[in-house]
């Protein structure tokens, strides 16, 4: 609904614009929906194993200096 036609905010309007390009392209080199996905999907796993991981290292280290 955001997407502006030319202008990208970031990666994901990037991808998103290049998918509905139509492509000359066959091959390898050619993006499709299916990366676009994937790559959503490693973004989002990869931003909440890092939260977890920092969460749990501030319970461990509240526990060890309670004060």
């Amino acid at each position: 609904e955001s997407l502006v036609a030319g202008q990208w905010r970031d990666m994901m309007d990037y991808m998103l614009q290049r998918v509905a390009q139509p492509s000359m392209e066959e091959g390898s080199g050619q993006l499709l929906e299916g990366h676009v996905h994937m790559a959503a999907v490693d973004l989002l796993i990869g931003g909440t194993e890092t939260t977890a991981n920092t969460l749990s290292w501030a319970v461990v280290f509240l526990l060890h200096h309670p004060e």
